[in-house]
């Protein structure tokens, strides 16, 4: 039983198997019908989707390839007057170049070429000497003049400043001015080639924005270079041109030469970068895109095409193609739209048909839900009318039981109570079932017997003060039945819950007052029952029942019936027995004088005597020492992986070496003479010396501070470190083993019986055996755990160990 569910151990497994294929045939068949018309309707769907994308694709194709070849003829016709206006400078140069005399021809033409040319931002010519005359459009929009005139050593730089109906409204000279046109790219490229020359993309430094250079070189009958007329193209129109194209809802269209660099882009600011003071053309894969990114890298692998790139799961379309055939430059142009611009009308018109044939199918479906929900709620019917039959019959069983214990209502009858319990446990399906029975002054409730289904196991004597759980006491007395189906979120419980059920491993409690004329004299409790519903309603029937059943024994009782552990220790002499070893055991070396120990402890040692008597040892038998009253302590670990990580908030350091150091320091601090580390297990023993009751004191103060360290260190990846701590108190033998460098050696059945401790106790947790916390109970504070069988000797009562006293 884990939480709420209940598993019902009497179920027949053929009528199980004949339910299953009655709800199939009830069931199955039109579900799965309406499972097939889905099917159906999706496969329609998707097989039409595929369809039309395939469609839509193939006419994104025809769409992208139109609005190309509108680019090509765009770049073309704005390129080419540029051009052209090159070659009409270039062949209206005089055969003097420029001297005085031809320049104002040429400076008139010029302005002329700029006006009807808007592409243009200026022409200019450069002859072999240094003279230059340039006509450039000003940031207002006028055309002015630079004019450089060399005569010998003499050099002038003039501009001539026009206003917008281009008369010159100023002359100034510029005596700074250094620039000389036979050191620029555009003259000595024209220079080196036959023909109109062009330059890459730069940044023009007056405007900042991106442009190029068409050149083109006059040379005389001796084949000289008479001058260089040149004509500097913006590219600004081109960005303005592509980011005016409708590509789909947010495709856009860019142009990149060789490099990789931008020289149309839809939006003009990302185009140009600043780097070491410098403006340059920006990079596509600069741009921090990382879709720009991924399709730069494509075309530089693949080349021109089509192609489809994923960027976070979304598909684009991509398509590159050469400019250099139409226009003599190695431009590319690039096309990136998303998929779902061509596609997406497809998948909303499938949606829209999901929907409608959704319509059908939610009808379809409502109707097989309404067949099914019948055939449940008569199957349900039946499936509880069938669970009630079998608990009235495991509860009139359990009443037939109970008719036939004739000691049930005998003073002083555990085995009657012990009978009880688990008549009740079995009946209900429950964990535990306990007996509670108030004292007097109804300030606690002590556990006369409480029986666990799982360990099988009895314990008895653990006591609810009101102190500890005021809430619960308060209710309990008012004589209400309690059922809480979560201890721990319930107020009237959760105390409870941190102080007993938690440490038993349980959840859920239901408590029935045991009534007599005086008031309520105990309570009947079901544990983890996992009833609900119709169950619930018969557990609380049951429970009830049973508490009239004891409201007889438990009003002849002035007190609490509880059977309470001896105590063992230095001022309490009374309550022990000797456990003297016999004359048949005078051979075993017992380390010092005889122990007084308690009954548990007493049947343990003489369990050890009849063994060592059934093997007929004498004076001779055993060279090992025999400590009979011994306490050993064993600290387990159950994550092999965390203790071997790293621990946390230390470098280089490992959990396992930083628990291991500790231990060793407080079991110096604590003068415990014997630790040793065996596989996954920490094992300290003391009270050779026969100093039983100090000994456990020790090992319980060490068990404490190892429980502390154990929490505080924990992986540094996460997590907390699985542990366990075990206590008990009994019979080791120690001998000295090995040959040369002999160790020490302690073993014997303390030893095992701790580490069986420290493997049942819930992790993070001290579990002590029923000997150590009779030597440990004056000092510290227990919580009792349950029961637990013990080899040769019977059941033992476990605790677990909280804190000081």
């Amino acid at each position: 039983m884990r939480g709420d569910e209940i598993i019902d151990v009497d179920a027949d497994p053929t009528e199980t198997r004949r339910e299953f294929w009655r709800r199939i045939g009830r069931f199955g068949i039109p579900l799965g019908g309406v499972v097939l018309i889905v099917a159906a309707i999706i496969g329609i769907a998707f097989y039409s989707y595929q369809s039309n994308r395939n469609d839509a694709l193939s006419l994104s194709q025809d769409l992208i390839e139109t609005l190309d070849q509108r680019v090509r003829t765009e770049v073309q016709a704005y390129l080419a007057p540029a051009a052209h206006a090159v070659g009409t400078l270039a062949g209206m140069l005089p055969n003097d170049g420029l001297s005085p005399a031809g320049r104002p021809v040429l400076e008139k033409l010029a302005l002329q070429l700029l006006q009807d040319r808007p592409q243009l931002a200026s022409l200019y010519v450069g002859d072999p000497e240094g003279n230059f005359l340039m006509v450039q459009r000003s940031p207002e929009g006028t055309l002015d003049t630079k004019v450089i005139e060399h005569d010998g050593a003499q050099r002038r730089v003039t501009w001539y400043r026009r206003d917008r109906e281009g008369q010159v409204e100023a002359v100034e000279e510029d005596r700074a001015d250094t620039y000389d046109p036979r050191t620029r790219p555009w003259y000595r490229g024209a220079t080196s080639v036959d023909g109109l020359f062009w330059t890459d993309v730069y940044i023009f430094f007056t405007a900042q924005k991106p442009g190029l250079t068409a050149a083109r070189a006059v040379s005389g009958p001796d084949h000289q270079v008479l001058a260089v007329a040149g004509g500097d193209i913006a590219l600004e129109a081109l960005s303005d041109f592509l980011a005016g194209l409708e590509i789909g809802n947010s495709g856009r269209a860019m142009i990149i030469d060789a490099q990789g660099r931008l020289v149309a882009f839809p939006d003009p600011s990302k185009i140009v970068e600043a780097a070491n003071g410098e403006f340059r053309p920006a990079q596509l894969a600069d741009l921090g895109e990382p879709l720009l990114t991924k399709v730069y890298d494509r075309i530089r692998v693949t080349g021109d095409g089509r192609s489809i790139v994923e960027i976070d799961d979304r598909p684009y379309v991509v398509a590159a193609s050469s400019l250099a055939e139409s226009m003599a430059r190695n431009w590319s142009l690039v096309f990136v739209v998303p998929e779902e611009d061509f596609v997406g009308f497809v998948a909303a018109n499938g949606r829209r048909m999901l929907w409608m044939s959704g319509g059908i199918v939610a009808l379809a479906v409502g109707l097989a839900a309404l067949l099914a929900y019948q055939g449940l709620i008569a199957d349900r019917n039946a499936r509880m009318l069938g669970q009630r039959e079998r608990a009235l019959a495991a509860q009139s069983s359990a009443f037939e039981e109970l008719a036939s214990t004739a000691s049930l209502f005998e003073m002083g009858d555990q085995a009657g109570l012990r009978r009880l319990t688990e008549i009740v446990a079995r009946a209900l399906a429950a964990r535990r079932v306990s007996l509670w029975q108030a004292d007097d002054r109804r300030s606690e409730i002590v556990c006369v017997d409480c029986f666990d289904q799982e360990t099988k196991g009895h314990t008895t004597g653990a006591e609810i003060r009101r102190a500890e759980c005021p809430e619960l006491l308060e209710v309990l007395f008012d004589g209400d039945e309690l059922t809480v189906k979560d201890a721990a979120r319930d107020p009237r419980t959760a105390r409870l819950a941190a102080v007993y059920l938690n440490a038993v491993g349980c959840r859920s409690l239901l408590s029935a007052p045991i009534a007599s004329s005086s008031g309520v004299v105990g309570f009947v409790w079901i544990e983890d029952g996992g009833t609900t519903g119709r169950r619930q309603v018969d557990a609380e029937s049951f429970a009830r029942t049973i508490a009239h059943m004891m409201s007889v024994r438990f009003a002849k009782a002035s007190g609490p019936e509880t059977v309470r552990p001896a105590v063992v220790s230095a001022a309490s002499g009374a309550a022990v027995t000797d456990a003297v070893l016999p004359a048949a055991a005078e051979g075993l070396q017992v380390a010092g004088p005889a122990l007084r120990t308690s009954s548990i402890s007493s049947e343990r040692n003489r369990a050890l005597l009849r063994q060592i008597s059934a093997r007929g040892l004498n004076d001779d038998g055993l060279q090992a020492k025999v400590f009979p009253k011994a306490t050993a302590l064993v600290l387990r670990f159950f994550d092999d992986l965390a203790m071997a990580a790293s621990a946390d908030g230390e470098q280089r350091v490992g959990v396992i070496e930083r628990i291991v150091a500790a231990f060793q320091e407080i079991a110096e601090r604590q003068q415990v003479r014997y630790v040793k580390i065996m596989t996954d297990q920490i094992v300290a023993v003391e009270g050779f010396d026969q100093a039983a009751h100090q000994a456990a004191i020790t090992l319980g103060e060490v068990a404490l501070a190892l429980q502390d360290e154990c929490s505080r260190s924990s992986p540094r990846q996460g997590g907390r470190l699985e542990y366990a701590i075990g206590l008990d108190t009994g019979t080791v033998i120690g001998s000295a083993v090995g040959f040369g460098q002999t160790a020490y050696n302690v073993w014997g059945e303390a030893v095992r019986l701790a580490s069986t401790m420290a493997t049942t106790a819930r992790r993070g947790t001290i579990q002590v055996s029923e000997a150590s916390y009779e030597q440990l109970r004056e000092r510290f504070v227990f919580r009792r755990s349950g029961g637990f069988y013990v080899e040769q000797v019977g059941e033992m009562t476990t605790y677990v160990l909280r804190g000081r006293l």
